[in-house]
């Protein structure tokens, strides 16, 4: 029986890093009979999948299954399969009737994702302060959230799809230093040795300092608020002229008032709050883990420095960053 790994993400916990090696050595994993399909490829993922299964019909899918036909093993990856209702997901895997089936999702702990993604949200264009965000995370609003970081849900859906033994979780703290450790799991699923494999040179999307965090949120604002979507353009305006700005009068004075009205966040996985969320997570999928996970280590915690909300950056300071950043043509 033909295989089907769809690799679920979530978001931030390296799936674009170990999207980037199964691209990377898809001419390998062809020649053990693995496909990493060319087809739908949005790089490094297969989002445009997720794309297509909110459209009305199949007949979309036609070259995708016609590229995988010749192999016994195919491996689909997009993060944004975790936001599939339960009838996309029926249609996904009717696609593939016949196959044997199997999901692999990263467990990472909320005191390491919540800030992780927080900072991930600023990247690709939004602008809510920690604080903010951290009230809509423990779901203390009525906002709709992010639903990978509701694991439950999106692991519940898929069990009910493919039942528990063709569902696994890896913990994303368990992943070793090596370059392949984060594709360990996969090839494990997929019966490939990693030794086989050439690593990818790929940063794992690296965090960024605070202050630097805080310039682009506040870019982000000033864009919201002037009827812009800036998406991920700002950011990489702003990262493209990082290090001369970054030396710069104007980032010394924002620096500066930074740490002059930092606060600090300090995450531990032991807090009662973050404690209850995660053994939820671990003592209703225990069965499903390709590991234990590592016990918590004393002191594990991550701390977030943001700027008090009763200090925001002076207007003229946020001004200059938008005259610099964002001109009124948004011409680069």
């Amino acid at each position: 029986m033909k295989k089907l790994l769809l690799h679920i993400g979530p978001h931030k916990t390296a799936s674009t890093y170990v999207q980037s090696n199964l691209v990377a050595n898809a001419a390998r994993l062809r020649e053990k009979g693995v496909c990493y399909p060319r087809t739908m490829l949005v790089k490094p993922g297969h989002h445009e999948v997720v794309t297509r299964l909110s459209e009305p019909g199949t007949d979309a899918f036609d070259p995708l299954l016609k590229e995988v036909a010749p192999y016994e093993t195919v491996v689909l990856s997009t993060e944004n399969f975790t936001r599939l209702e339960p009838e996309q997901i029926e249609t996904l895997l009717g696609l593939f009737d016949g196959y044997d089936i199997h999901v692999l999702f990263y467990y990472r702990d909320f005191h390491m994702l919540w800030p992780s993604h927080w900072q991930e949200t600023i990247k690709q264009g939004g602008h809510e302060t920690w604080p903010e965000y951290l009230i809509k995370a423990m779901g203390f609003t009525e906002a709709v959230f992010a639903r990978h970081l509701r694991p439950h849900i999106v692991l519940d859906r898929w069990v009910s799809a493919l039942g528990r033994d063709r569902v696994h979780i890896f913990p994303y703290a368990a992943i070793g230093p090596g370059p392949l450790e984060a594709l360990a799991p996969v090839c494990e699923l997929i019966s490939v040795d990693t030794g086989a494999l050439d690593p990818f040179a790929a940063d794992r999307n690296a965090s960024y300092p605070p202050a630097r965090v805080e310039a682009i949120r506040v870019l982000n604002e000033r864009a919201a608020a002037a009827g812009r979507r800036p998406g991920t353009d700002l950011r990489r305006r702003y990262m493209r002229r990082a290090e001369r700005l970054e030396a710069s009068d104007l980032f010394a004075e924002l620096s500066a008032h930074f740490e002059a009205h930092a606060r600090k966040s300090i995450l531990r996985r032991s807090d009662p709050y973050l404690d209850f969320m995660s053994s939820r997570i671990l003592d209703a999928y225990a069965d499903l883990m390709m590991c234990p996970p590592p016990p918590a280590a004393a002191g594990d915690q991550k701390v977030v420095r943001f700027l008090d909300a009763a200090h925001r950056l002076p207007n003229p300071i946020a001004d200059e960053l938008v005259a610099r950043l964002m001109p009124e043509d948004d011409a680069d």
